[in-house]
């Protein structure tokens, strides 16, 4: 999740305030979005502009927290819930993705760069500094009541794996963290330290130079 103020250019004091759109398309296997401001596009992974006036610019990750619906309406009853119009044709009670995440093997498109640390389709934690120092943290590594902690020059970044999905308890400032596939992650992250719960199998001769991996790291308390 991300602030809509987009990041300033040089001499601008009051950046403008973005309505994002979906653009349907794929950039190295992620989602890419739109501004209707300006009209440049944006990658949800990069967490920032890959076209138009702000390209090479970040949006500044915002902390959000994943709770059950009867707690988010006991804490806030007058909560607004979003749904489908009734007369939409589009099929929300299916789930188009579900071969996609049964296969462990298939892309919806190709990608180049994926690092061969692991499995291209291995579920994780990506997690990124604001100078640049990635990490990849495998799901399974957090599945117990503890969660798991990773231990970074700006601080902690402690979350834990629940059947919702990965949820992030504690992070730096500025630090942005995603929920996501190693292969995605890895494209755009080639220099990604990879932190397993378990040994990995055998890089291939893909594995991008500079790939590290910290398997059996100690988990946080």
């Amino acid at each position: 999740m991300f602030s809509r103020t987009l990041p300033a250019l040089p001499g601008e004091e009051d950046p403008p305030v973005a309505v994002f759109g979906v653009t349907g398309a794929l950039y190295a296997g992620n989602v890419l979005f739109y501004d209707r401001t300006e009209y440049g596009l944006w990658s949800q992974l990069a967490g920032g502009a890959v076209s138009g006036p702000r390209v090479g610019r970040s949006l500044s990750p915002l902390r959000f927290r994943m709770v059950r619906m009867d707690r988010l309406v006991e804490r806030a009853p007058d909560t607004w819930v979003a749904q489908p119009p009734p007369d939409s044709p589009i099929p929300y009670g299916s789930d188009p993705y579900a071969s996609y995440f049964a296969d462990p093997d298939r892309l919806l498109v190709p990608v180049r760069g994926i690092g061969g640390a692991l499995p291209p389709k291995t579920l994780g934690l990506g997690v990124r500094s604001p100078a640049g120092r990635a990490w990849f943290v495998v799901a399974d590594a957090a599945r117990d009541a503890d969660g798991y902690v990773l231990d970074t020059p700006e601080g902690a970044v402690r979350f834990r794996t629940t059947l919702a999905g990965i949820q992030v308890l504690a992070a730096p400032r500025d630090y942005f963290t995603a929920q996501t596939f190693y292969y995605a992650w890895s494209a755009f992250h080639p220099r990604t330290k990879v932190v397993a719960s378990s040994p990995p199998p055998t890089p291939s001769t893909e594995q991008p130079a500079g790939a590290e991996d910290e398997s059996g790291a100690e988990r946080g308390s």
